[in-house]
């Protein structure tokens, strides 16, 4: 039987990271380089070569940075950064006094008051055409709370995905695999009938909302059909 499987560059533009870090080789060689996929991530303490340089330039006031408006995910409100795009700074640690030299990235650095006292927050990536809008690095990252705090949340507390009705590899890929495309049909009509999805969504609280399958809590499937059954 041939199957079709597209390649990852294909599915997959930008690929965001979280505060891990997976090494500069990963992202260099196989991120990049193998499948073409651009990343964005936070320079945390394996970065310490490239957030010395930055802090050299903006020191040195050879950094321009743009005046921007960024929107809150957490207050849903605008505030004013300030947005600096960096080319090929210098990205090493302390493998050998010889070997401390991994590289080149670009960065993104993003100023914003917080109270008081100024914070400073730096993007790695390896996409090329952001001078013209490094913003779109920080919205970027930015997505991940959308994905992390109300994505996961609702798959874990309000769908039960994390409440499987058996061990099998087959019956925990049949209930995670349903309730996904539960899921995106249900987010598909909350954009594009909004009016229409209200009363539904009443309908569906009658059910019982925790679950959005009625009960149902087991699912049974063959090569070619599925059911869904509660556990009686």
């Amino acid at each position: 039987q041939n199957v079709h499987v597209d390649a990852v560059r294909d599915d997959l533009d930008t690929l965001v990271l979280d505060r891990g870090y997976w090494g500069f080789d990963f992202m260099e060689n196989i991120l990049d380089k193998k499948y073409h996929i651009d990343y964005v991530l936070i320079a945390k303490k394996s970065f310490t070569f490239v957030k010395e340089d930055l802090r050299y330039l903006i020191d040195q006031r050879k950094v321009s940075f743009q005046a921007r408006q960024l929107l809150n995910p957490t207050t849903k409100e605008w505030e004013e950064v300030q947005i600096a795009y960096v080319k090929d700074i210098c990205h090493g640690h302390y493998i050998s006094k010889k070997n401390t030299h991994r590289g080149k990235v670009n960065v993104v650095v993003m100023k914003k008051m917080e109270g008081k006292k100024e914070v400073e927050v730096f993007y790695v990536t390896n996409k090329q055409n952001v001078k013209k809008n490094p913003l779109k690095i920080v919205q970027l990252y930015a997505a991940r709370w959308t994905i992390e705090n109300q994505g996961i949340r609702t798959l874990s507390q309000q769908w039960l995905i994390r409440i499987l009705a058996g061990r099998t590899l087959n019956a925990v890929t049949a209930r995670i695999c349903l309730i996904l495309k539960l899921y995106n049909a249900i987010k598909i009509m909350e954009m594009k009938h909004g009016e229409k999805w209200q009363e539904n969504r009443e309908v569906i609280k009658a059910w019982g909302e925790r679950s959005f399958i009625g009960g149902q809590g087991i699912i049974v499937f063959t090569e070619e059909y599925f059911g869904v059954f509660t556990a009686r």
